[in-house]
């Protein structure tokens, strides 16, 4: 198959992937509490079919009765309890199975509402009273815009419509609200055990000697590839950038350097030089962070919880370092579909070839699941912000609720989401432009 064939596939599978998993958070959040769930979308409407709905249930005067899956209900369900109903079900030894229902009235438009259940032979159940409670099941769809998807809870506006989500206790809505991001880092976590269970668990507080320029003073010295730096010149080491700048302060000067080497601690002398040739440096060594192997994917997952959180305290701090100078311009650069595009076309391709090497030197290349990591932390820490129409925004409109019981008016609260939503598809609609015509590059090794 061609590679940007196969990396556009992969693209396509990832990008909406990510929605409905972020979907299925707030799915499975709200069955789990009880709260109904009108329509699961896969796509965007327009609808193209409906493939399934599961089996709901209903309360007629005092008898739950079960609605099979894929049955519509002849009337409107929101506007129905509290109306009179004539049903037809099947008594299965354990529950009512409804077979027909219809809104009774009389002949001057006024039903009457003394309930009554007749049985009969056959194990029909005849049942005439007040609809008490209705729980239509789950429409499962399948829309005309392939990229993501959607869940629309019942009641999600409207506090008054029972087995809804605005009906909810607000303890309910927050998990609700949560699933979604919630599912997205989880996402992030067991991609970040796979990879970590390939290529190790990087250890960021450390500095290893990944390569020594041959004749460089750190090989006449003695370090070895594979040596931890523990510390120069008597200031500990923890990240590269440390270690480049305590080397850079002590040119021409010995130092001495701590190295941990095959579980052992040891100690040499080292001159940084003052004039080094082209791509090299002071002391002639190439650093790196290293990393252990854990025994499997799930001894990896510890690791993995403290890389997502890693990533999302990078995300948030970001406009501070920008503000600041402490960010390159390219790393504060939104990317939109075309430059999400063009990451999992290099990625694909990068890892396709190397996995066609026949050199046991190169090892297999991991950038399409870094960057499943990446737009996986993205997406859930982007919907954790206080911006009315995403979950945080939400969230933040339910805070009141939460600390003093007292919620803000739902007017309010849908102006404000509506007004939101609108300026941010315009926001979005303004940076997709500009990424489609500038776009990010990326050149994988």
């Amino acid at each position: 198959m061609n590679t940007g064939l196969f990396g556009g596939i992969v693209f396509v599978l990832v990008f909406t992937g990510m929605v409905l998993v972020h979907e299925l958070g707030h799915f499975l959040a709200a069955r789990l509490l009880k709260i109904d769930i009108e329509e699961f979308g896969i796509g965007f409407p327009p609808r193209l079919l409906r493939f399934w709905r599961s089996k709901g249930w209903l309360v007629i005067g005092n008898r739950r009765v079960v609605i099979p899956p894929n049955t519509d209900l002849p009337f409107d369900s929101l506007q129905a309890p509290g109306r009179v109903a004539e049903a037809e079900a099947t008594d299965t030894g354990k529950t009512l199975l409804l077979r027909s229902i219809k809104l009774a009235a009389t002949e001057d438009g006024v039903a009457d509402s003394a309930p009554y259940v007749r049985e009969q032979a056959d194990r029909t159940v005849i049942l005439h009273g007040t609809i008490k409670e209705i729980h239509e099941g789950t429409q499962w769809t399948i829309n005309w815009l392939p990229l993501g998807g959607f869940v629309r809870p019942k009641g999600e506006d409207d506090p008054s419509i029972r087995g809804g989500l605005a009906a909810a206790a607000p303890w309910k809505r927050l998990i609700v609200l949560l699933a979604g991001v919630t599912m997205n880092l989880l996402t992030a976590v067991v991609a970040y055990a796979i990879l970590f269970s390939n290529v190790g668990v990087p250890q960021f507080n450390k500095v290893a000697i990944m390569g020594l320029e041959p004749g460089g003073p750190a090989e006449q010295a003695g370090l070895q590839v594979g040596d931890v730096i523990l510390s120069v010149a008597g200031q500990k080491v923890t990240s590269t950038t440390q270690l480049i700048t305590i080397t850079h302060q002590h040119l021409g000067q010995p130092v001495e350097v701590v190295f941990e080497r095959a579980g052992e601690q040891q100690s040499i002398t080292v001159t940084p030089r003052t004039q080094w040739p082209e791509n090299s440096g002071p002391m002639g060594v190439i650093i790196g962070i290293p990393s252990i192997q854990p025994k499997s994917w799930v001894a990896a997952l510890p690791f993995s919880f403290q890389a997502v959180a890693k990533d999302m305290s990078n995300l948030l701090s970001l406009p501070g370092r920008w503000i600041s100078g402490q960010a390159r311009p390219e790393e504060t650069q939104i990317g939109g579909p075309r430059s999400i595009w063009n990451l999992f076309q290099a990625a694909v391709a990068s890892d396709l070839q190397s996995r066609q090497v026949q050199d046991e030197s190169t090892q297999p290349t991991y950038y399409t699941l870094a960057a499943i990591i990446a737009l996986s932390v993205s997406l859930g820490t982007f919907n954790l912000l206080p911006i009315p129409a995403l979950d945080g925004g939400r969230i933040f409109f339910l805070l009141p609720e939460l600390l003093f019981r007292r919620p803000l008016p739902a007017r309010f609260q849908m102006t404000a989401n509506g007004i939101a939503f609108i300026l941010l598809v315009t926001l979005l609609i303004f940076f997709y432009v500009r990424d489609f015509i500038n776009p990010m590059t990326f050149n994988l090794p």
